[in-house]
């Protein structure tokens, strides 16, 4: 939805603490045009609360306003802010929209740098983590609502950024930051107690990317990519103390956001799609023979951070291109939050370099991903089961020694199959002019998946190999990538059957009850974490063909 700009008239409150009278001077001057309001802490020795002070602000709504934003004391806005604001609010009027997000928060900010890494102008943030509330906006009715709320809890609750998340949670309240951020936070030390959070400035600085409210009519970068479709819970990565970590969301688990149990990226990058012998091997290609600004350890990790985001960018759905500007500053902003002043040179520019030439390394890596193969022979199988036949034509089974496991007689027998013409048959089978498909000894036949051969039989050409993905597994001297690419190559001749000659071979997209979605003795030949991946697709593809 789209609102015109002459429709939105924004109040606004500023949350004051007495004690910081120089500085709301210095943000009135810059806030004059927003006519603003300002709303002190009403027991300002007392115990630190901004809760305290945000059940009055965001009580402040003007009568006639058709949206209201709420500041903290201590950030600078951008020239021009209110310009900027009703451009940001007349294409976003029913969401909440931050207008500054933490450098070093868990997960939000990770989604401001890869929403900055493909151009957007907003980046749909997690309602699992604290909503930045350092300047937020939301429309004048869910306003007043988000004012009762808060009254229903008391001050010693303190953190009003995460009652706002919940907030907006539970309303179904969409969040997005804008890019580049239009606050700049203070490094003053906090009145409400958060100096254990380090210092808390953009993660995308205003200063560092001027723009013109034309901007504002841009994209928003979804919270999802198909690097987060194919890991097995949303992640994030962090980088803290000169280290990179991987962040899942784990509520469902009881874990909590903010805890010190990372998952280092050397261990744990195969989980999401990125081996961590691809991020050293293209670090070592790329730092051999030159002079490195920093520690070797130091800028290997930095190295893994950003291929990691370059690459998570990249697979993202949206339609926006990469941006050099707001690129630059957010690994600016991770370089500042996430080395220890001990691993910094006195300059941050080659180590910029460094970063720039790891996140498109990492976006160039993009394309071998192997998640849109296993999704393309997920829809494979999935257009088999969800075929029509009325029966199954005159078929032979033919059951192939397992090299794996050593098998060489069938689990199974004809009696135990629902069809009238079938042979399960081992050895030296002689050939017929019947329908002939090889499985390995090993493998059990799902009976919903012969119903795409059964549909497809009468094109087949005659006589015609067919063999199942375990014998095609077991046949191939591949893994990884290339035999995921040369399975897909492979079943892609069923789209175009008449083109296949006589004596072809032909792999059936559907056959076994293995766990691997390649056979019975699959899951050696490529990631594991690849499984969830086709089931969860092969799964959204069914409900999607039935």
């Amino acid at each position: 939805m789209h609102r015109p700009d002459s429709e939105i008239r924004l109040s606004t409150a500023i949350m004051h603490h007495p004690s910081r009278t120089e500085l709301i001077a210095h943000l009135l001057g810059r806030s004059a045009s927003l006519s603003p309001e300002v709303v002190a802490d009403p027991e300002p020795d007392g115990v630190p609360s901004p809760l305290r002070t945000a059940k009055r602000a965001w009580a402040a709504v003007g009568d006639d306003a058709t949206h209201h934003m709420v500041l903290q004391d201590d950030v600078t806005p951008a020239p021009g802010i209110a310009d900027h604001l009703q451009a940001v609010v007349s294409r976003h009027p029913d969401a909440g929209i931050s207008l500054c997000v933490n450098w070093n928060s868990p997960h939000n900010s990770y989604l401001v740098r890869r929403a900055a890494l493909r151009g957007a102008s907003y980046a749909a943030l997690t309602y699992r983590e604290w909503v930045p509330t350092f300047g937020f906006i939301l429309p004048a009715d869910l306003a007043r609502s988000m004012a009762a709320y808060l009254a229903e809890y008391p001050d010693a609750y303190r953190d009003d950024d995460e009652l706002v998340a919940g907030f907006c949670r539970e309303n179904g309240v969409p969040v997005f930051a804008c890019l580049p951020n239009l606050l700049e936070h203070s490094d003053l030390p906090s009145v409400a107690g958060n100096d254990d959070h380090g210092e808390r400035l953009s993660v995308l600085p205003f200063d560092h990317r001027p723009v013109r409210t034309a901007h504002w009519t841009g994209p928003v970068a979804p919270e999802e990519t198909a690097l987060q479709r194919g890991a097995p819970r949303p992640f994030a990565v962090e980088m803290a103390n000169s280290r990179t970590y991987l962040r899942f969301l784990r509520h469902e688990k009881g874990e909590p956001l903010e805890h010190p149990f990372g998952w280092p990226w050397e261990s744990w990058s195969g989980l999401v799609g990125v081996e961590p012998s691809e991020i050293a091997e293209s670090f070592e290609a790329w730092s051999a023979g030159r002079p490195l600004p920093a520690s070797r350890e130091t800028c290997r990790e930095l190295w893994a951070a950003a291929y990691l985001l370059g690459r998570d960018a990249a697979s993202s759905d949206t339609a926006a291109k990469a941006d050099g500007d707001m690129r630059t500053s957010v690994l600016r902003t991770w370089i500042g939050c996430g080395l220890t002043p001990e691993d910094r040179p006195e300059s941050d520019e080659e180590l910029l370099d460094l970063s720039s030439a790891a996140a498109h390394a990492g976006a160039s890596g993009a394309d071998e991903s192997p998640v849109p193969l296993v999704e393309a022979l997920a829809r494979r199988h999935a257009e088999a089961v969800t075929s029509s036949a009325p029966s199954m034509p005159p078929l032979d089974l033919v059951a192939t020694a397992c090299p794996e496991c050593g098998r060489e007689t069938p689990l199974f027998g004809a009696e135990n199959l629902p069809y009238e013409d079938v042979r399960v048959l081992y050895g030296n089978a002689e050939r017929s002019d019947r329908l002939r498909l090889r499985f390995l000894a090993c493998e059990v036949p799902d009976t919903r998946s012969m119903a795409g051969l059964a549909a497809k039989a009468e094109r087949l050409p005659s006589p015609v190999d067919l063999r199942t993905r375990g014998v095609r597994t077991a046949e191939s001297p591949s893994g990884g990538r290339a035999l995921l690419r040369e399975m897909v190559e492979d079943e892609r001749r069923w789209d175009a059957l008449e083109e296949v000659k006589p004596d072809a071979t032909l792999t059936v997209p559907a056959f076994s009850r293995s766990e691997s979605f390649l056979g019975p003795h699959g899951e050696g030949r490529y990631a594991p974490y690849l499984d969830s991946v086709y089931r969860r697709a092969l799964d959204d593809a069914i409900r999607g063909l039935f």
